[in-house]
């Protein structure tokens, strides 16, 4: 399992760190979410389309 997470790519862990992030502001009703919350989408939009070519998530 260690070895799986630590073959993540770079955006992926962005992704999942701005996505905690958003999760953890928008309970504290923080507008400063909806940034790391667009950042997150960004990040897997961009996994999808260009690393595992998944055109159609990616759009």
């Amino acid at each position: 399992m260690i070895e799986e997470a630590l073959a993540q790519s770079p955006t992926q862990w962005i992704a999942l760190i701005s996505g905690i992030v958003y999760v953890i502001l928008a309970a504290r009703e923080k507008s400063l979410c909806w940034l790391f919350g667009i950042v997150s989408c960004i990040c897997i939009a961009w996994d999808d389309f260009f690393s595992f070519q998944l055109y159609a998530d990616g759009v």
